[in-house]
């Protein structure tokens, strides 16, 4: 709220099933407040559909798109705005992202300051793009939207910036070790779907075996064979999907243009 008062634009808070008491607390703070739209969805839709639900409510140029496990600054909001407004290339302006627990930096650089990718836990987004590129895919629930929309915009000749200057701190979430075991297999299936979605084969096939054998790696120690089996189902599940969805959107494109 004090963003939106000191920042003058709108507030869109997109409550995606949360059980926690959540929602509650969430109207007891905005009541009365002007300039607020709230939606609750009645169950978990993923990140992907969560996102796109309020994006399709936005009204203004520019979206800053912020989740709830991160803490930042109007300071840091009038930065991000400053960088995607010098450039109309300028797609999305990332900040650091730096973890609140042990303080390492999850994001990277490539080509100086224009990334190959952003997190999706904060970032300002040019409208005009999301106009032409379009909305998060959402067969991705859980992980691999931004590097799905980074490969999306590079491909129409716009830039992700990372702005060095902002940092914002994320809070990761506890979770149980089911949680966690389920969402590595979402995760071999998200990254696998991208790479296959966006890439040429061959790279897709890189890219893929060498995020799998990685999550395979990580499990193996506690997490026994038949688990280690199911990652590699999720990622040749996830292969399939995305190559399909890749020839489905190269069919589309061509009706398009005819």
């Amino acid at each position: 709220m004090e963003i939106v008062r000191y920042w003058g634009g709108e507030l869109i808070v997109v409550d995606n099933g949360s059980t926690d008491g959540s929602a509650e607390i969430i109207r007891e703070i905005v009541n009365g407040e002007k300039n607020v739209r709230c939606i609750f969805n009645d169950r978990n839709l993923g990140v992907s559909r969560g996102r796109n639900i309020g994006w399709e409510l936005a009204r203004y140029d520019y979206i800053f798109s912020l989740d709830d496990d991160i803490i930042i600054d109007t300071s840091a909001v009038d930065k991000l705005l400053l960088c995607v407004r010098s450039d109309k290339r300028i797609a999305i302006a990332s900040p650091q992202i730096c973890d609140a627990t042990s303080r390492r930096i999850l994001t990277s650089v490539r080509d100086g300051k224009i990334s190959s990718f952003f997190f999706e836990a904060a970032f300002m987004l040019n409208k005009e793009a999301l106009d032409k590129i379009g909305y998060l895919d959402p067969y991705l629930e859980v992980a691999g939207e931004g590097l799905d929309y980074s490969m999306r915009l590079k491909e129409k000749g716009y830039r992700v910036h990372l702005v060095e200057e902002v940092s914002v701190l994320h809070y990761d979430r506890a979770r149980t070790d089911v949680d966690r075991l389920l969402r590595r297999r979402k995760w071999v299936f998200s990254l696998c779907y991208v790479y296959f979605k966006n890439m040429a084969i061959h790279s897709a096939v890189y890219y893929s075996a060498r995020a799998t054998a990685a999550n395979v790696k990580n499990a193996r120690v506690r997490s026994g064979v038949l688990y280690i089996v199911s990652l590699v189902f999720a990622a040749l599940r996830g292969a399939a999907t995305g190559r399909s969805a890749r020839f489905r959107n190269h069919f589309i494109e061509k009706a398009a243009d005819a």
